[in-house]
């Protein structure tokens, strides 16, 4: 089963990013957020159109994103949030079933610093919490059902 790994984002010079990764661990493929550029400044708004492009195009059995929230004194996270809840929708119309995932709960189970390095790096690791936690699920179950 191919998982996404999202890390939401808008920037036009460092987007989030989307990694597709197999059950078997191995990356296929890594697609920045697509933004467009509003007029001649320097602000981004989510490519919608193309974002549900991608999503349909993985053919994912399940997406793990990054939880984005709003924080008094951050004015730009309002439109982190807007980005975060339209690929939540985007998932949800494509029938791709999600998990939100706090960013200390993921690197605290892959030991990663809470330094912020790179989108296209930090959806792969999150992909990588998505298999772990698949596969911790379904280990618990074959348990059960033994």
């Amino acid at each position: 089963m191919v998982l996404l790994g999202i890390d939401p984002g808008m920037g036009l010079a460092r987007p989030g990013a989307i990694c597709a990764l197999g059950g078997d661990g191995v990356i296929g493929e890594v697609w920045d957020i697509p933004v467009l550029r509003l007029g001649k400044s320097a602000k981004a708004s989510l490519d919608h159109h193309a974002l549900a492009r991608i999503v349909c195009a993985s053919r994912a059995g399940h997406a793990f994103a990054e939880r984005c929230w709003n924080r008094p004194g951050e004015g730009r996270s309002g439109a982190l949030v807007g980005c975060y809840m339209a690929i939540l929708a985007t998932l949800t119309t494509a029938g791709i079933p999600w998990t939100a995932v706090a960013p200390q709960v993921w690197k605290r189970v892959l030991g990663v610093p809470a330094a912020k390095d790179g989108a296209r790096a930090e959806a792969a690791l999150i992909a990588t919490y998505g298999v772990r936690s698949i596969r911790s699920i379904e280990h618990s179950m074959e348990e059960k059902a033994a």
